[in-house]
């Protein structure tokens, strides 16, 4: 499928307005449209993570999971005008500050080219709100489809190793992103973190 039919089915099938909606997990912003009654089975949880490969807007090559062995990597999808990323921003920029020395990584892909937001309105965010991360705007539209992202932000825990994911959703939203990265870590490298972090 060519990106240009990747990126026109995502529009279609999320329809990504900023409808406000509860998961359990915190809020969401989800499609509006209102869908047919269907008996095929929810999509399960994704248990392996999809590679992602591509250049970030620094201008970085990211080759995950390959190139992030004994690391811990949260991959989000996100985007500039959605009000719920905007909340989980602060989130996101303690879990760097806290853990980035011990193993975290993060790689962002900003779904802002579906809504015709392009790096001249990306790249100026990232500057205003400390995002130090490699993100991903290109091909990240595509990605969103291989993974399932149905709802902003949508977050994965994935073990750099292994490629396994271990965390996501409700379990890496708002205060239970840190409680989630400091266990794994804790896992992986025998020790958690207690260092403070500040928003």
């Amino acid at each position: 499928m060519s990106r240009m039919m990747c990126v026109a089915s995502l529009c279609i099938s999320l329809v990504l307005t900023s409808a406000m909606a509860d998961d359990g997990g915190g809020a969401t912003t989800r499609p509006t449209v209102k869908r047919q009654a269907s008996s095929a089975p929810a999509t399960p949880k994704l248990v392996n993570a999809i590679p992602i490969w591509g250049p970030s807007l620094s201008g970085k090559t990211i080759d995950f999971p390959a190139g992030y062995h004994g690391k811990l990597v949260l991959v989000t999808f996100w985007a500039t005008w959605c009000p719920v990323c905007k909340r989980e921003l602060p989130f996101w920029r303690d879990a760097w500050a806290k853990y980035h020395d011990h193993g975290l990584e993060i790689i962002g892909l900003t779904t802002d080219a579906i809504r015709h937001r392009g790096p001249e309105i990306v790249e100026p965010f990232l500057k205003a709100n400390g995002i130090a991360w490699e993100v991903i705007y290109d091909s990240a539209p595509d990605i969103a489809i291989k993974y399932g992202s149905d709802t902003l932000p949508m977050s994965f825990l994935v073990d750099g190793d292994t490629g396994a994911v271990l965390a996501q959703g409700g379990r890496l939203r708002s205060t239970n992103l840190m409680k989630t990265i400091d266990r794994y870590l804790a896992q992986k490298h025998g020790q958690a973190t207690s260092q403070p972090a500040t928003h």
